[in-house]
């Protein structure tokens, strides 16, 4: 009973957060339209209004995509495949939920996908570093500490 209390009370977190996501979605959109609207007087306000439209473009995106998986998060509560990780198919544990309240993955298998996918890059994994490493890794894998 107390997993089930838990993922009701995170589904209310994660309705919460998709009503304050779509207002300042929507916020963002009407200024963005305000701001395009009016004429531009010189070539300062022209730069200051593209700099405007980028930064909220790129919140835009970010939200959305916050969005997009809060979506999906709350399909999953209503399938009840919510806190099962995608992958081996295992209890995400609640604290992770908490953290990640749209997290589709356990740890380890987001690890696992994380390591994959820095791989590709040309980074390290931590088990090949040793667990108990402190080293901070550019781009290339080496360490920059």
């Amino acid at each position: 009973m107390r997993r089930y209390d838990a993922i009701r009370n995170l589904r209310a977190n994660l309705l919460r957060r998709r009503e304050a996501l779509c207002q300042s979605l929507d916020l963002a959109r009407s200024q963005l339209h305000s701001k395009l609207d009016r004429d531009v007087a010189d070539n300062g306000d022209f730069a200051h209004a593209a700099e405007f439209h980028e930064i909220n473009s790129q919140l835009a995106q970010v939200e959305s995509a916050e969005l997009t998986r809060i979506d999906v998060a709350l399909q999953r509560i209503g399938t009840g495949d919510y806190g099962v990780c995608d992958d081996c198919r295992c209890s995400i544990p609640l604290a992770r939920l908490r953290a990640v309240p749209y997290a589709i993955l356990c740890i380890k298998c987001q690890c696992n996908r994380d390591t994959d996918g820095s791989r590709q890059h040309g980074f390290r994994s931590s088990t090949e570093l040793g667990e108990n490493n402190h080293l901070l890794l550019n781009a290339n894998g080496v360490s920059a500490a």
